[in-house]
């Protein structure tokens, strides 16, 4: 008769762990946080989500979602699991809108490429649903809308 129980080594192993968040997760709606934690202009939540860094943010009642990262000088931008304040960098003070496009940088001149084109300098913007009062992103292109699962 043949064991069919799975190794208890596959639960734990980092390997797999990654295959998974990569292969069945990372195309998959993913839950993010509440809508009460993003109630007021600026208040943000910082989640982790399969290894990456996100921000959640409301900006004038709409929310988005960011890899936190700035596209200057690749700081984090909000350091805090949540709070409220703007889309700013703390390293050079780069201010962001909601689209995630650079439209506060001190020193403008220094920086003539970006302000030709501050579209190429835009935050990394991941898919963002609510469904009621929970937030889900997605981290790739997702075919299903998010009510579907």
């Amino acid at each position: 008769m043949s064991n069919h129980l799975n190794s208890p080594q596959l639960y734990c192993d980092p390997q797999i762990f990654d295959q998974e968040r990569q292969g069945l997760f990372a195309e998959q709606w993913i839950f993010a946080g509440m809508a009460h934690q993003l109630r007021q202009h600026n208040d943000f939540i910082r989640v982790d989500l399969l290894g990456r860094d996100v921000i959640i943010q409301n900006l004038r009642d709409k929310l988005v979602a960011f890899v936190n990262v700035c596209s200057h000088r690749h700081s984090i931008i909000h350091d805090a699991p949540s709070g409220n304040r703007s889309l700013t960098c703390p390293y050079h003070s780069w201010h962001y809108n909601a689209e995630g496009i650079p439209t506060g940088i001190p020193c403008k001149k220094a920086f003539p490429l970006v302000t030709a084109n501050p579209e190429a300098y835009k935050l990394q913007s991941l898919e963002l649903a609510r469904l009621g009062t929970l937030s889900f992103c997605a981290l790739i292109l997702v075919s299903k809308p998010c009510q579907v699962f």
